[in-house]
């Protein structure tokens, strides 16, 4: 597990209709047969009936299959059933009573997609799909926003090593005005990275190359100088630095990536195969790094336990708002909206949960609204509203702060959009893989290394979107940094290699191809004995189970059997099923068959 320096740590402690169809036209659909305008369509009487549907965080392909079984209406998700990345994608509805048009109408114009209508031997079918224009538009969308959030982070990173390079040289006053100035800068320099970097990317114009650009990089800990090294141990909290360590420069950046935080700009550490202790940085500028420096220099300076706690509550209060401000200029503009006196009119937010679809559903239950709207994530830090009575249009730009979306009314329809869902989309990954994973897990009761591999092999926003926010497999990434690199290379191998390992000489590292060399070459540096071509060296692992506790110790021997020192544990995650909800007691005198039953979609 990595370690933070003492500051972090600190922290971290305290926190102990419109016509059918949307998207401006139908566009030709290679699939379909015959087709009608959208006009035509949306007089067709099939589409006229009215639905009442409710639906969180479901798949469209789902919700398509609940409205075609409910209306008789034929409703197709995607090009084919291979579409997944019109079929998996999520959304939230509660709508009540409302045209099945509406209802379409609004599917299209928050996901993007289009419609089109064909017809059949008398049958008539309508198709939701992702115009490829779209798909081109939403791909160039997402490569220019990469492009400004990695362009803002080399900034904010060339500003932390400014300032610190600037505190360096400071007198007593001027680090006094600079606490308040920016108390991030001055909380790192503090720690000492104001002598640190400096004289590490003098040394080391690589390190200092890959810090800048965001690149992840490891060297041996030899190429730098002896002082700079034993300041590196005492930031650290590092007792002793082996030869065989490696300089790591931004290796935490592969486990959270962008969409993690915003906010997180780099790291610098030390470490072994299967061990590390880094420190993480953050934008000086922000308003979280603003937060964290103050709030983690109030606690060091507090004379008692009761001012450390009132400080870190007042830390926890205020960091999700300063994580929203920090990322409003993110994805999409903000949508302005027009003086509407539909919304005018005072509701009251009765939130039964804290996820983004309570949300939705209490404005739906509070107003004479439908809502509509895509579904990325679950909960969002600061999500609450007052207890009185509050203006609609204040509830819903609340929303759209908070949880980064924008929304729109379409008639008696609220549509919400998330102002980064081009970025998100790309991230998406077929649910197939997610059952299969979330079935494992509760059939065995444990995910097995080969399971766990394949989850770490996904990207960093592949595991921020999919897994951190899936209530079934979340608690699985608490297992992935200490053994992200080693699952890496593990997911590679093959069924007969992973056999091999288990073996009393274990597999060979010269027979590794071409293409699974690099990954475990990586992995090797600064082992006791490194190699350039993997002569010599096996992998061998011992796989430990005692109920449900399975556990894996893999290690790298020469061919005389002696350890090279690379050794690497990894954990398999337990699965808990969530305890079941006590009943609730009868009323006096009323029976079960007497209780009022909900309606369910």
């Amino acid at each position: 597990m990595s370690k933070l320096s003492i500051a972090s740590l600190l922290v971290l402690l305290a926190c102990v209709s419109a016509p059918v169809y949307a998207v401006g036209k139908v566009t030709a659909d290679p699939n379909a047969g015959r087709r009608e305008s959208a006009g035509e369509t949306a007089a067709s009487a099939d589409v006229a009936q009215k639905v009442t549907y409710e639906a969180r965080r479901k798949t469209v392909v789902s919700i398509l299959a609940d409205l075609s079984e409910m209306t008789g209406v034929k409703l197709i998700a995607g090009y084919s059933s291979k579409d997944w990345q019109v079929r998996d994608r999520r959304m939230n509805i509660f709508a009540k009573d409302i045209p099945l048009a509406s209802l379409m109408n609004s599917i299209a114009r928050v996901m993007k997609f289009s419609w089109s209508k064909s017809e059949d031997d008398k049958t008539v079918s309508y198709r939701l799909f992702m115009d490829r224009n779209e798909l081109l538009g939403a791909e160039r969308q997402r490569y220019i926003e990469e492009q400004r959030l990695n362009q803002r982070q080399v900034d904010a990173r060339q500003r932390l090593l400014s300032g610190l390079q600037k505190a360096a040289g400071m007198s007593e006053t001027e680090l006094e005005e600079l606490k308040t100035s920016s108390p991030y800068v001055y909380l790192m320099a503090a720690q000492g990275w104001a002598d640190i970097l400096p004289r590490l990317f003098a040394e080391s114009p690589a390190a200092k190359q890959a810090w800048i650009s965001g690149e992840q990089l490891a060297i041996d800990i030899g190429s730098v100088s002896a002082d700079v090294k034993s300041l590196l141990m005492k930031v650290l909290l590092i007792q002793n630095v082996p030869e065989t360590a490696s300089l790591l420069i931004n290796t935490m950046r592969t486990e959270g990536g962008n969409q993690g935080n915003i906010d997180h700009i780099g790291d610098i550490g030390v470490g072994v195969p299967g061990h590390s202790s880094r420190c993480g940085f953050t934008d000086p500028d922000s308003e979280y790094g603003r937060l964290v420096g103050s709030s983690t220099l109030a606690m060091m300076e507090a004379r008692t336990q009761e001012e450390m706690r009132a400080t870190a509550k007042q830390f926890l209060d205020q960091r999700a708002q300063a994580q929203i401000s920090d990322t409003t200029d993110l994805g999409e503009p903000l949508t302005e909206h027009p003086d509407d006196p539909t919304l005018s009119v005072k509701v009251k937010m009765e939130m039964k949960g804290d996820l983004f679809s309570d949300a939705l559903a209490a404005v739906a239950s509070c107003s004479s609204f439908a809502v509509v709207s895509d579904s990325f994530a679950g909960k969002y830090n600061g999500l609450s509203f007052p207890h009185d009575e509050t203006e609609l249009r204040a509830v819903l730009d609340k929303l759209g702060s908070t949880c980064h979306y924008n929304w729109e009314r379409h008639d008696s329809t609220l549509e919400f959009r998330d102002r980064d869902w081009f970025r998100k989309r790309a991230a998406q990954i077929p649910d197939a893989w997610l059952e299969g994973w979330r079935k494992a897990y509760k059939d065995k009761g444990f995910l097995e290394i080969s399971e766990l591999s394949q989850i770490a092999s996904l990207t960093p926003e592949q595991i921020w979107f999919n897994i951190l926010t899936d209530d079934v497999l979340g608690y699985v990434c608490n297992y992935l940094p200490s053994s992200r690199e080693f699952l890496m290379a593990y997911a590679g191998l093959s069924t007969k290699q992973r056999d091999l390992i288990f073996t009393a000489k274990g597999l060979r590292m010269s027979s590794l191809s071409d293409s699974q060399w690099p990954a475990m070459q990586a992995l090797l540096r600064g082992s006791a004995s490194p190699s350039e071509t993997g002569d010599g060296l096996s992998l061998v692992g011992a796989r430990t189970q005692v109920g449900r506790k399975v556990s894996y110790v893999f290690q790298v021997i020469t061919s005389a059997g002696e350890a090279t020192g690379a050794k690497w544990d990894v954990r398999c995650p337990r699965y808990d099923a969530p305890p079941k909800e006590k009943p609730k007691d009868n009323k006096p005198g009323e029976s079960e068959a007497q209780k009022p039953k909900q309606a369910s979609n």
